[in-house]
Formats: structure tokens, C-alpha cells, sequence
């Protein structure tokens, strides 16, 4: 039995699979450009925080043994 074909001489499940693809690719870049600028957000207030080498080993000492951290 022959598949049933769109205006466009597409498969009907094609069409679907493909606007569905579309908005999830559109959707999914989006998100990662969000939590890259939250990821850029964070850096910068870690850098304002902790400015000299002193500071930064001691926020190592207090979290670095917490397992939760560092696996």
C-alpha cells in the first residue's frame, strides 16, 4: 500500500518529525544561551569575590573536601 503524500510530496510523518525538530532545535540553542550567560554571570562574580590568590585557596580549603563539589 503506497504512503499517502502531502501537497509538498512529503510523507505526512516527515513533515511532522521535521517542524518538530525545528522547534526543538530552536528551543534547545536558546536554553544554551541562557545558562551560558548565567555560566558567564557566575565566573564574573566569582572573579569580583575572590581577587587575590589568597582568597581563591582559601574557598578551595572550605569547599574543596565537600564531595558534593568535587564529584
Amino acid at each position: 500500500m503506497p504512503r499517502a503524500l502531502t501537497r509538498s510530496g512529503r510523507h505526512p510523518g516527515a513533515v511532522a518529525a521535521r517542524e518538530v525538530a525545528r522547534k526543538a532545535a530552536r528551543s534547545g540553542a536558546l536554553w544554551g544561551l541562557i545558562f551560558a550567560f548565567l555560566l558567564v554571570v557566575q565566573i564574573l562574580a566569582n572573579i569580583a569575590s575572590y581577587k587575590t590568590q589568597a582568597s581563591r585557596d582559601q574557598l578551595e580549603a572550605a569547599c574543596g573536601t565537600n564531595i558534593g563539589l568535587t564529584r
